[in-house]
């Protein structure tokens, strides 16, 4: 998906992301848009699940299943890895026209995914309303899964900058 949607969108799924390559310099008031959108399309493939399937389970902390904190930590540290990553192979100039991006990034997925966490604010929205059409209750922990990524992105944005200060705003 990342090299089908580079061309059209510079591939961005995730708002996470998308704020990452903004506060990087890379991005600029048509970032609101591009979140909108991909909450959208999140609301789109959640609904598709659950007209499918018949049910939906989306993105709660169960009870007795981890902490907020803990869930909040490991949100915004994984989803600091797959901005930093981004961020590197699809922003940087020394890494400008490389064809290897798509393989970096969905190696990162890849690696992070089994881990469990959701690293996108706008499938944890999509997935909290169409939870609680179903009468479930993951609005009340949906803060967790938008606050840690979007604060991975930032990290991600800021450490990019700490160590590549001359590509800031470039």
């Amino acid at each position: 998906m990342v090299y089908m949607g580079g061309p059209l969108s510079g591939a961005h799924y995730n708002p996470a992301v998308s704020a990452a390559v903004t506060l990087r310099g890379k991005m600029g008031p048509e970032m609101i848009f591009y979140m909108a959108v991909q909450t959208l399309a999140a609301f789109a493939a959640c609904l598709t699940v659950f007209m499918l399937e018949g049910e939906f389970t989306g993105i709660i902390i169960a009870p007795g299943v981890g902490s907020a904190m803990g869930t909040l930590f490991k949100e915004t540290l994984l989803t600091f890895v797959l901005c930093f990553v981004i961020l590197n192979v699809a922003t940087s100039k020394a890494t400008e026209g490389n064809q290897y991006f798509g393989l970096a990034i969905g190696a990162t997925l890849a690696a992070i995914a089994h881990i469990g966490m959701c690293f996108n604010p706008a499938i944890a929205i999509a997935s909290a309303v169409v939870d609680l059409f179903q009468g479930a209750q993951a609005i009340s922990s949906v803060w967790i899964f938008i606050v840690g990524p979007m604060m991975g992105g930032a990290l991600a944005a800021f450490a990019y900058a700490l160590i590549n200060p001359s590509e800031v705003g470039a």
